[in-house]
């Protein structure tokens, strides 16, 4: 899938080569000015080469990525995050058979994003302290 571009400034890929999951405004060269805050873009380097695709914000974090590889961001691509993030609390027995979370402390994040592995693109989170519930996607 191809999605609008932003380019990168001469060097600045190097951070993404070792896997880090953010663009730092300094780090852009060019953004399009068709572009609007929360749009899913390609991240270019400098001679060209795709490196990453991410969503776009204003901001000192420019670019979250959400993807290393060609990947279309849709519905299907987030269900899959969430059902690896799950299985994964499955698997470290951090849920009750019945999908429930144990209550081993007062507050659990059940979801966060957090990088190319994280399943949202606006970092969405919902935290649970003490009695109330957060939940944020901005």
């Amino acid at each position: 899938m191809k999605y609008p571009e932003i380019t990168l400034r001469r060097g600045k890929e190097q951070s993404l080569q070792r896997l880090h999951p953010w663009v730092f405004s300094g780090a852009v060269a060019h953004i399009p000015d068709s572009l609007e805050e929360g749009d899913i873009v390609d991240v270019i380097t400098c001679d060209g080469r795709k490196i990453a695709t991410g969503h776009y914000q204003i901001g000192s974090i420019t670019i979250r990525i959400l993807s290393w590889e060609d990947t279309e961001i849709n519905d299907a691509f987030y269900r899959k995050r969430l059902e690896a993030a799950y299985g994964l609390r499955q698997a470290l027995r951090l849920v009750t058979r019945r999908g429930r979370f144990f209550a081993r402390t007062r507050n659990r994040r059940l979801w966060r994003y957090g990088g190319p592995s994280g399943p949202f693109a606006r970092h969405a989170f919902c935290e649970r302290h003490h009695s109330s519930t957060i939940d944020s996607t901005a």
